[in-house]
């Protein structure tokens, strides 16, 4: 008798498929309000205006609640306003500190307050020659020129090398046809201003 052969079973392995995934709910287009307010906020941050800043995105949470991308990252720029607002409120402890912050408000075109600055500065160190260049130039950048050249006039007294240093700064732009800016550079007409750039 001829036995049979027994037959292995073939087990396959077991395979799961997963369900598939649901579509994506069609992404909501922000809106052109929001965006706009989202804008000038950000460009009042560059301009380093944080308190102003803050409260435009903050306000983006109140007037546009439907937009969470823009919420998402107003809170990112909240976070660095009160950041950097808390740093710049730190006082300059001493003359040099009030000095460069001077300096950066001047570059920055905040004239008010690198004369702020400026004066402070000159409180702590009266007479010292490179605060009162540093406030001549500002007035002259404000058209106060008056204040700008008694400022410079004494800066030069004591420093007669900002006598160049004030042909060749371009705060003094305005002055340029001064006749008092000119006597004060040692120069006595336009046309001698011309030669001394050469």
């Amino acid at each position: 008798m001829v036995q049979a052969k027994k037959r292995k079973k073939l087990v396959l392995p077991l395979v799961i498929t997963p369900a598939p995934l649901p579509p994506e709910p069609p992404r909501r287009q922000m809106s052109t309000a929001g965006l706009k307010a989202f804008e000038q906020a950000v460009k009042m941050f560059n301009r380093r205006q944080y308190p102003e800043a803050k409260t435009h995105f903050e306000n983006l949470a109140v007037k546009f609640p439907q937009e969470v991308e823009i919420i998402a990252r107003a809170q990112t720029y909240i976070h660095v306003c009160a950041q950097k607002m808390a740093h710049s409120q730190a006082l300059p402890r001493n003359a040099d500190e009030l000095y460069d912050r001077g300096v950066f408000a001047l570059n920055i075109g905040d004239f008010t307050q690198a004369r702020s600055f400026f004066e402070k500065a000159l409180r702590l160190r009266p007479d010292e020659p490179y605060l009162l260049y540093s406030l001549a130039a500002t007035h002259a950048q404000t058209g106060s020129h008056e204040q700008a050249l008694d400022y410079l006039k004494r800066s030069i007294q004591m420093q007669p090398r900002f006598r160049a240093q004030a042909l060749h700064d371009n705060d003094f732009s305005g002055l340029r046809d001064n006749k008092r800016f000119l006597e004060l550079l040692g120069l006595a007409s336009p046309f001698d201003l011309l030669e001394a750039r050469r």
